[in-house]
């Protein structure tokens, strides 16, 4: 896989993840923000809610991204 293909597979995930967690907030408001793979030993399994501010910069950073 070239790395244009694999950076424009990533550009989508992260723009469909801040999709999702635009909906979430909006639903919810403050949510978890999970950013990295968990297992069932993980200890940020069972993390507590993030900041809406902290939820939206990760938001704007996924689509940052995506749009470059």
């Amino acid at each position: 896989m070239t790395d244009v293909i694999k950076n424009r597979y990533i550009a989508e995930a992260k723009f469909f993840r801040a999709y999702a967690y635009f909906k979430l907030l909006k639903i919810y408001g403050d949510v978890p923000l999970v950013l990295e793979l968990l297992d069932l030993s993980s200890p940020n399994l069972y993390m507590a809610r993030t900041p809406r501010a902290e939820v939206i910069q990760a938001i704007y950073d996924d689509l940052d991204f995506a749009a470059q």
